[in-house]
């Protein structure tokens, strides 16, 4: 099955590198709901995310090299890809197209919600498939010349119990330098 992320795909000059923590809320190292953290920073891009354990490839749709990180925990997976904005191109004109592409590739696709903007995207979407219907929610930001993909999926039954809490607080952390 094709991801249900807008953007899946890695470019960066520099290896991502961990980060202290100088969280005021919760204790340091956890979000204000006590799931604890783990933070990221490459090429003026930086969040914090939820400090689950590594998915498995079996876990995640579509593994590739473009996923810098995928982590999943209590039913809900979170993705973190890059992608290459090709030049000439504008980011909403980019992420379009990759929404669109989306749509044909994927049987069943429903956009729940689209909200492309020039400073970032959220494309809220469900599949069915044999066994469950599947919610991903994706925030996307354009980061010098890149797309950095944030990509929360679980069972669309569940997703506001295991994916939201996390993902409401890991979009608030996004810094752009």
């Amino acid at each position: 099955m094709s991801m249900l992320l807008i953007a899946c795909g890695k470019t960066t000059d520099a290896p991502a590198e961990p980060i202290q923590s100088d969280a005021a809320e919760a204790r340091p190292g956890e979000f204000p709901d006590g799931q604890p953290y783990a933070e990221y920073r490459a090429n003026g891009f930086s969040m914090r995310y939820p400090d689950w354990p590594h998915a498995g490839t079996g876990s995640v749709p579509s593994p590739d090299e473009t996923m810098e990180i995928a982590v999943e925990n209590s039913g809900c997976i979170f993705m973190l890809n890059i992608l290459p904005i090709p030049e000439g191109e504008t980011f909403e004109e980019f992420t379009r197209s990759r929404l669109k592409a989306q749509k044909s590739a994927v049987s069943g696709l429903e956009i729940l919600e689209s909200d492309i903007t020039p400073e970032r995207a959220l494309v809220d979407a469900e599949v069915a498939t044999q066994f469950a219907t599947i919610r991903s929610v994706s925030y996307v930001f354009p980061v010098g010349g890149n797309s950095y993909g944030l990509g929360f999926v679980a069972i669309s039954q569940l997703f506001d119990f295991v994916c939201r809490p996390s993902m409401e607080a890991t979009v608030a952390s996004v810094q752009i330098n």
